[in-house]
């Protein structure tokens, strides 16, 4: 089995954490196009078809996202944003078209080796 390393995982994270510090005021549907190139991109290079299973990292990586998220958006405004009170990451995979790290790895946008 091939899964990413903790090391490799952590460098994604960290990559998302400066991402998300450094563009907190741009426009929801620009943070999500550019996070889904990060994210489609390290997801896209572990995934092998029937050799790698990448949905642990996926699960760490979406409930650090859910968080993140949640934390810039409620520090955004001192009143409560709509997108805040329905849930950060699900309105962004719903309604900006973020990916839904989980279900992407699960229907398989593999690699074939």
């Amino acid at each position: 089995n091939v899964v990413p390393s903790k090391k490799s995982e952590s460098r994604l994270i960290d990559n998302l954490r400066t991402y998300l510090n450094t563009h907190s005021t741009t426009n929801s549907r620009w943070l999500c196009r550019n996070m889904n190139m990060k994210i489609g991109g390290w997801f896209r290079y572990f995934s092998i078809s029937n050799v790698s299973y990448p949905y642990t990292s996926a699960a760490r990586v979406e409930e650090y996202l859910g968080y993140k998220l949640h934390k810039m958006f409620k520090r955004k405004s001192q009143r409560k944003s709509r997108i805040c009170n329905r849930g950060v990451y699900k309105t962004l995979v719903n309604d900006y078209g973020l990916i839904k790290v989980t279900k992407w790895v699960k229907l398989g946008a593999t690699v074939n080796a």
